[in-house]
């Protein structure tokens, strides 16, 4: 309930252009920026990944929801999209660390099942289901 609570905060949060006060927070807003612009704007980007967080436990990774939307795509598509956004996360990210395996993405869907992201051995080592 907690994490449904933070995330609607969130989410209103960004959609009245608040941004946020830390550096590391500012690393997500350019991410959720260059992402709108891959995938065609904040409303296609809205549709699809409605919520994007820092992960709460573990440093540098951030959790993307993904709406019912992305099971449309076929799994070499929602690779190639996972390893995109990961890339891009990266770039954002590389401020935070000393080796960039470390930035890490996690994508799940709006009930909270795993959809797929980084691999625990590194960053870059991405799966979808």
């Amino acid at each position: 309930m907690k994490k449904r609570i933070l995330l609607l905060v969130l989410a209103l949060l960004f959609s009245c252009g608040v941004e946020p006060a830390s550096a590391v927070d500012r690393n997500l807003t350019k991410f959720i920026s260059a992402l709108d612009s891959v995938v065609g704007g904040k409303a296609a980007r809205s549709q699809a990944f409605p919520y994007i967080v820092r992960h709460d436990k573990i440093k540098h990774t951030i959790i993307v929801y993904a709406s019912p939307v992305i099971w449309n795509i076929a799994k070499p598509n929602r690779k190639s999209l996972v390893e995109r956004m990961w890339r891009i996360w990266a770039s954002q990210c590389q401020s935070e660390v000393k080796n960039i395996d470390h930035c890490r993405i996690k994508v799940e869907d709006t009930n909270g099942r795993d959809v797929g992201g980084s691999r625990a051995i590194a960053g870059s080592v991405i799966y979808v289901k």
